[in-house]
């Protein structure tokens, strides 16, 4: 067989084993099972029921009559500035500048 042949040979079983293993593992029952995803709370699982059932769009080309009008009349105010509040502190407790230091005066060691 030429060197051609066993690369050809080489790269066609180590496809098949790389497309294949997840599938013998889990036919042997090696690989665990797939993980569910958690149960959503309740609120949260109300609130995914009531956004999937929106409503329909309406077909292209077929408007409802005068849907639109008061949302462009209205048109959005002027921002509003936040009042200016001083920007509040951290609250972090103060270390004295000794504590800072790492080690000891009286270190005797050869490091």
């Amino acid at each position: 067989m030429s060197n051609e042949k066993r690369f050809v040979l080489f790269a066609v079983v180590m496809f098949a084993w790389l497309l294949g293993f997840p599938y013998v593992m889990r036919f042997l029952g090696l690989s665990p099972a797939p993980r569910k995803p958690p149960a959503l709370p309740a609120a949260a699982a109300a609130a995914q029921d009531a956004q999937l059932k929106k409503p329909e769009p309406t077909p292209t080309g077929v408007l409802p009559k005068d849907s639109a009008k008061p949302a462009v009349a209205q048109g959005q105010g002027p921002a509003k500035a936040a009042p200016d509040a001083p920007p509040k502190r951290p609250e972090v407790e103060l270390v004295n500048e000794s504590e800072l230091v790492l080690g000891s005066v009286t270190d005797q060691s050869a490091t």
